[in-house]
C-alpha cells in the first residue's frame, strides 16, 4: 500500500516545484532508501506526460570508487555530466543515506579533488 505522504510529496516535487509539464525531461537521482520516492515520482512524471530517466545512487560503489580518484578521472566524469544536463529539463534528487559514515575511511586528498 502507498503511503499517502510519498505521493503528496511527489506530486508537490513535479507539479509546484518543477511545474513539470508533458514531453519534458526528468532526471530523478536517489539512493536505494528513498526507492518508495523514486518509483512514485517516476509514476507520476509518466502520468504527467513527461520523461523520466533514473539513476540509482549506491553508497558501496561511491565508496569504492572514491578511494581511488584521480584528477583526470573526475574531470571526465564531469564532461560526461555536462552532456547529460544539456539534454534534461529538470532535476529531482533523493539524498537518503543508510549510513553516514560509509565514507568515513576516504582519504580527505580524495575528497579535495572532488571539490576542485
Amino acid at each position: 500500500m502507498k503511503d499517502s505522504r510519498i505521493s503528496k510529496l511527489a506530486e508537490t516535487l513535479l507539479q509546484h516545484s518543477l511545474r513539470l509539464k508533458a514531453g519534458e525531461r526528468v532526471l530523478i537521482r536517489g539512493h536505494q532508501a528513498a526507492k518508495p520516492l523514486l518509483l512514485e515520482l517516476i509514476e507520476q512524471a509518466y502520468a504527467l506526460g513527461a520523461y523520466p530517466y533514473v539513476e540509482l545512487l549506491d553508497q558501496d560503489v561511491s565508496r569504492q570508487l572514491s578511494l581511488g580518484y584521480s584528477k583526470e578521472q573526475l574531470q571526465t566524469m564531469v564532461d560526461w555530466e555536462m552532456k547529460k544536463y544539456q539534454d534534461i529539463d529538470a532535476v529531482i534528487i533523493a539524498i537518503a543515506e543508510d549510513n553516514d559514515a560509509e565514507m568515513s575511511d576516504v582519504p580527505t586528498d580524495k575528497f579535495q579533488l572532488r571539490g576542485e
